[in-house]
C-alpha cells in the first residue's frame, strides 16, 4: 500500500511540476501563423517574456495591406496564462500609445487570441477573433536545437 501511495504521490508531483512549467515557460521566440475561413495562413513570429501568469510580447507579421511601402505589421500582445489557456490581445503599433504601461488608442480593435499550450508547453492552438472575423492560430516554440537542425 505505501509504494501505491509514493507512486501515485510522484506522479501528481510530476504532473503539478509540468502545470507550473507551462505556465510560467512562455518566454521565448514563437513561430506561426493564422488563418482565416478559407484557411488562408499568414505566417507571424513573436517573442515573449512572461512573468508567471503575466505577459507581454511582440510580433510581426507581413503586411496584408495594399500599400507597398508597408514591409510588415509589428504589434504588441499582452496577456496571461492559466493552467494551460494562455489568452491574450494582440494591438498593432500604429494603435499603441504606449508600451510602458501598454495604452492603446481609443478606437483600437485588439485581435484576441484564446489559446492552449500542448506538447509539453511547445505548441500554442486556438482561435483569434476581432469585430465579426475570426479564425484559426498555431504557435511553436523555435530553440536553438531546432535551428541547428535547419538545412
Amino acid at each position: 500500500m505505501l509504494r501505491i501511495a509514493t507512486l501515485h504521490g510522484l506522479l501528481l508531483g510530476l504532473l503539478l511540476a509540468s502545470f507550473k512549467t507551462t505556465a510560467a515557460g512562455l518566454t521565448g521566440l514563437w513561430v506561426g501563423y493564422y488563418s482565416y475561413t478559407d484557411n488562408h495562413r499568414v505566417p507571424m513570429s513573436v517573442a515573449i517574456q512572461s512573468d508567471g501568469q503575466q505577459f507581454v510580447g511582440q510580433m510581426i507579421e507581413p503586411n496584408t495591406s495594399k500599400n507597398p511601402s508597408d514591409v510588415g505589421r509589428p504589434a504588441i500582445i499582452f496577456g496571461t496564462v492559466n493552467g494551460t489557456a494562455v489568452v491574450f490581445n494582440k494591438a498593432y503599433f500604429s494603435d499603441v500609445e504606449s508600451t510602458n504601461p501598454v495604452m492603446l488608442k481609443d478606437d483600437t480593435n485588439r485581435v484576441r487570441y484564446e489559446l492552449e499550450a500542448t506538447d509539453n508547453g511547445q505548441t500554442l492552438f486556438g482561435r483569434w477573433s476581432v469585430g465579426g472575423m475570426s479564425g484559426r492560430a498555431t504557435f511553436k516554440r523555435i530553440s536553438a536545437n531546432i535551428v541547428d537542425k535547419l538545412p
